[in-house]
């Protein structure tokens, strides 16, 4: 008889294994599904973990869908509080919930970093949570400091670089954390700190929109304009209608401004660029007064500015091409002159270039 017990425990055991995994698998691909943008589908399959019984993991599931496929916060905020009640030890409901309090409108700066703060009490190397959580003590410094308290900002300001630093320390390779501390550099009045930490965040994410724009008016602060308008080009590129972008397009004409007092020549040419920064035609037309001027490496960075700008603008390829053969470049010679060959509108200079590549294969 005793042994009969036994293997009905072992086995209701492996049915309730069995089961876990199940619910565990409908959850994981609710939430592939939902990285992927299928929101019909990730919903569906995080329900259907939730079948095999009430579970945190599920309802946190059905907390991300809910503002992701449909912008509703509230429902968000309902699963979110609902798996915490079921497993209160359970750290990315609480940093979810958290986002959500982030995320409202007015925001519930204080509810939000109370949630952050509890995910990393429970997993202390929980990164998203650190991220959030000094994120938050951020901007809640930076509104004490727009409402004149200079002191409360400091403090909130240390509190949030602590975290960041401990976020560093676990995820070496955080850029936004070099974000948010170079954010606050910079409303303190240091922009050389700042421009450091800006600069640590390209080298991880090179195309990032906010940390180019960021670095570029850091640049336009300390008066190196000439440095700061690559970098809001660069910001640019995030699309043309964002929020970034758009700062960027005015800071633009700015550092054309501040560049023009040093060479009073190029007005003209700043006054074009700053009418209409998005052209490429006149980046490429002072890149070519650079060039006359001897100015190589300003020369170097409108034209890669243009190329940016305008992709299939022929011109500037060859030109490109031409400074990097006289620099011994013969790799970035071949790229330019194969991107000026392949142009649509290369012109009589094609036989040039390839004359040109074959000649540094040959070598």
């Amino acid at each position: 008889m005793a042994a009969r017990v036994v293997s009905l425990l072992l086995l209701t055991g492996c049915v309730a294994n069995a089961t876990t995994e199940r619910a565990k698998y409908r959850i994981d691909l609710g939430i592939a599904y939902l990285n992927n943008n299928q929101c019909t589908q990730a919903e569906e399959s995080c329900r259907l973990g939730l079948e095999y019984g009430e579970s945190a993991a599920a309802h946190n599931c059905l907390g991300l869908v809910a503002p992701r496929c449909r912008n509703d916060l509230d429902a968000a905020t309902k699963q979110f509080k609902t798996a915490v009640a079921l497993d209160p030890e359970l750290s990315e409901p609480h940093n979810n919930l958290g986002a959500v309090f982030f995320r409202q409108d007015p925001p519930q700066y204080e509810e939000a970093c109370d949630e952050f703060r509890a995910s990393i009490e429970i997993d202390p190397d929980y990164c998203d949570g650190r991220e959030n959580f000094g994120m938050c003590l951020m901007r809640q410094g930076k509104i004490r400091g727009d409402q004149g308290d200079t002191s409360l900002r400091k403090e909130l300001y240390e509190s949030a670089r602590s975290q960041l630093y401990r976020l560093l320390e676990i995820c070496p390779r955080n850029f936004n954390a070099h974000h948010h501390l170079g954010f606050m550099d910079m409303d303190e009045q240091r922009p050389g700190r700042g421009e450091a930490q800006f600069m640590r965040c390209l080298e991880i994410d090179p195309e990032n929109p906010t940390c180019c724009y960021n670095l570029g008016f850091a640049r336009l602060q300390s008066e190196k304009c000439a440095q700061a308008i690559p970098m809001f080009v660069c910001a640019m590129r995030g699309g043309p209608e964002s929020e970034v972008a758009i700062l960027a397009k005015k800071s633009l004409g700015a550092a054309y401004a501040q560049c023009a007092v040093a060479d009073a020549a190029v007005k003209k040419y700043f006054e074009d660029i700053k009418s209409a920064p998005g052209n490429p035609v006149h980046h490429y037309d002072l890149g070519a007064y650079y060039a006359e001027k001897g100015l190589i490496a300003e020369a170097v960075n409108e034209w890669e500015i243009t190329v940016k700008l305008d992709p299939g603008y022929c011109p500037a390829y060859f030109d490109l091409a031409t400074v990097a053969n006289r620099s011994l470049d013969t790799p970035l010679t071949g790229q330019r002159c194969q991107a000026y060959v392949g142009c649509e509108k290369a012109g009589e200079k094609v036989e040039l270039c390839k004359a040109l590549v074959k000649k540094l294969e040959m070598e």
